[in-house]
């Protein structure tokens, strides 16, 4: 359903991945738009932070105040290089992480770590979602204890 002319443009990868889902954008520079989040995060079930370390927490949305506000949620944070270490600043997408863990150079040395399927991007939201259906389960049974 579109309900403006004038939403943001949609990379293609997004319109294969997020497909089937509700999407709605959130300008977190503006008041308005934090305001917006914080009512989402309200009622909200899961929280999926994908920026680097420290992102949304400039934003006032640190995991510590989000779950403080909804103590419910099930977190769950994931970047290229995690969120701890040397490396938990870095922005980072699939090709840099199978050069920074030696999967570029076992797949072909000959195309140099490029892949037509990016299965680390797939893997990693395959796990993602196993964890998040963990926490929904674990709340659940939680609650009725």
């Amino acid at each position: 359903k579109v309900v403006s002319q004038d939403r943001p443009r949609r990379e293609l990868f997004d319109a294969e991945t997020n497909h089937g889902k509700r999407t709605l954008t959130v300008e977190l520079d503006t008041p308005e738009g934090r305001a917006r989040l914080w009512d989402l995060l309200r009622v909200a079930d899961v929280v999926i932070d994908g920026y680097t370390k420290g992102v949304l927490g400039r934003f006032g949305f640190s995991p510590e105040r989000v779950l403080a506000r909804n103590p419910h949620l099930v977190y769950l944070k994931s970047s290229c290089f995690g969120h701890v270490g040397p490396l938990a600043h870095g922005k980072g997408f699939q090709q840099n992480a199978n050069f920074a863990t030696g999967v570029a150079t076992v797949e072909d040395e000959n195309l140099l770590g490029y892949q037509l399927v990016s299965q680390i991007d797939y893997a990693t939201g395959f796990l993602g979602a196993y964890g998040v259906i963990l926490g929904l389960i674990d709340r659940q049974i939680a609650v009725k204890e």
